[in-house]
């Protein structure tokens, strides 16, 4: 139902993708002070060695893993 009344809101409109950093997060970031800053750096996970499959399992069982 959500798919349709956007659907239906969505039809005539422009959609205007905005690329760039936000004015509020800029802000905000200026009022944090600078030795804050340096140490909220955001690091990666670590990757997971073995990628197991992603969603349901196919209805005949289970993929062996690995393959």
């Amino acid at each position: 139902m959500a798919t349709a009344l956007l659907d239906r809101l969505l039809h005539h409109a422009v959609v205007v993708q905005i690329e760039g950093s936000s004015y509020r997060l800029r802000q905000h970031a200026e009022l944090m002070p600078e030795h804050v800053r340096s140490k909220a750096l955001i690091t990666p996970p670590n990757p997971v060695s073995v990628s197991r499959p992603r969603g349901r399992p196919p209805k005949n069982g289970p993929e062996p893993l690995g393959t």
